[in-house]
């Protein structure tokens, strides 16, 4: 059995499909609650993001005339669609992991995954915080990093 650094969960019944890809984007959010990815192939696009999220995608039933997959990451709700307005929607979203050493590892894995095309390396800040942007065959770009808890030093000076 997989672990997953993003602590999936089985899907409420019904909550992913409540709305279509069309259907959601009639409406404006205020908190990212639905990333889109566009694939042109979804049995192969399917193995690819099932194997980055370690979880299940299942066929949407939503009202949409282009077949799509859906899927709920860490309370987000991850679209795999074949509709064309999808391709290259949005800027990269970035999903956290809990250390540089979780980032590492799934950077190897993505590298080393058919379907992907290009990893992005971003310069290291120090030890504590480490991303890369991970790009498929689709030009779908998934970026991941670290998100490191600094504690406070109540009381030091600083330079002491």
């Amino acid at each position: 059995m997989k672990t997953s650094l993003f602590s999936p969960q089985e899907t409420p019944a019904g909550r992913p499909d409540a709305a279509s890809p069309d259907q959601l984007m009639t409406t404006a959010p205020t908190t990212q609650k639905a990333v889109f990815y566009f694939t042109s192939n979804l049995q192969f696009s399917q193995i690819w993001f099932e194997e980055f999220f370690t979880t299940r995608f299942r066929a949407g039933s939503g009202a949409s005339v282009y077949p799509y997959l859906v899927a709920e990451v860490d309370e987000v709700i991850v679209y795999l669609t074949t509709d064309w307005q999808y391709r290259n929607l949005q800027p990269d979203f970035y999903w956290m992991v809990p250390t540089v050493g979780d980032v590492a590892a799934m950077r190897t894995a993505v590298a080393n995954r058919p379907g992907t095309a290009q990893i992005e390396i971003a310069p290291e800040n120090g030890t504590l915080v480490s991303q890369f942007v991970a790009v498929d065959d689709f030009g779908n770009r998934l970026g991941v990093i670290n998100n490191p808890i600094y504690t406070p030093h109540l009381g030091e000076k600083a330079g002491a």
